[in-house]
């Protein structure tokens, strides 16, 4: 009896012995990540970010985005619910940069949740805003340029889904969402407007003001986040 446990506890020994260094294998522990916010290319901005994981569930992180604008000289208005609201995102140039903190719930799923301080600066210069509504009494062509500086902090929530990552170099998709609210500081400067319609063609530049009107603007909004980021994990 002695010696059949004695050669079971040997037999467990080995196969402990064999099986450690498999597992060892299988398992990567990525400390960096470089992230491109795959959502950010629909409004023409290029966002990139690095991620370091400090220990196994705290992770440190910052981006900076570049915004390229058309060739467009003209932007115009869009209803949404009883407003109008200008959408400029294809004529603006600007810059932006965060610096943020997650933390992770589930390290072998890869859920976590973030928090991210960031600053957003937009701008345009000599473009023509077609505000078109339902009435052409009521629309108008203005020429103006805009420097906008928009504060924000965001809460969100995600899961990192692996594509592969048993080498030294990954592939990750991560999904988020979240809330969080910005506060705008906006400079319109207009100089000059003409009511009637909302076509380039029905601006006359010989009616602009005689000195440029400067309007300025701050409030706060909130924001709502969703998005998809391609992740590279390296050691």
């Amino acid at each position: 009896m002695k010696i059949i446990t004695r050669l079971f506890i040997i037999f467990l020994l080995i196969q402990t012995g064999f099986m450690l260094p498999a597992q060892e294998e299988q398992t990567v522990y990525f400390h960096n990540h470089l992230t491109l916010n795959t959502t950010r290319l629909i409004f023409r901005e290029i966002r990139l970010g690095y991620e370091r994981n400090i220990t196994a569930h705290h992770v440190a992180k910052i981006a900076f985005g570049m915004q390229w604008p058309t060739s467009s000289n003209s932007f115009r208005s869009t209803a949404v619910g009883i407003v109008y609201l200008p959408v400029y995102y294809p004529i603006v140039s600007g810059f932006y940069t965060s610096v943020g903190y997650n933390y992770l719930i589930n390290t072998k799923k890869h859920f976590y949740v973030s928090a991210e301080l960031y600053f957003d600066h937009k701008y345009y210069n000599n473009k023509y805003y077609r505000y078109c509504v339902g009435t052409d009494m009521d629309s108008y062509v203005s020429r103006e340029s805009m420097q906008m500086n928009k504060y924000g902090l965001k809460f969100l929530a995600g899961k990192k889904v692996t594509l592969f990552g048993k080498g030294k170099v990954g592939l990750q998709l991560d999904f988020y969402g979240g809330i969080g609210f910005q506060y705008h500081q906006k400079e319109i400067t207009e100089y000059g407007r003409q009511h009637g319609g909302c076509t380039i063609g029905y601006y006359d530049p010989d009616h602009e003001y005689p000195s440029p009107k400067t309007i300025n603007s701050n409030y706060i909004t909130p924001t709502f986040h969703l998005g998809m980021l391609i992740s590279v994990p390296f050691i």
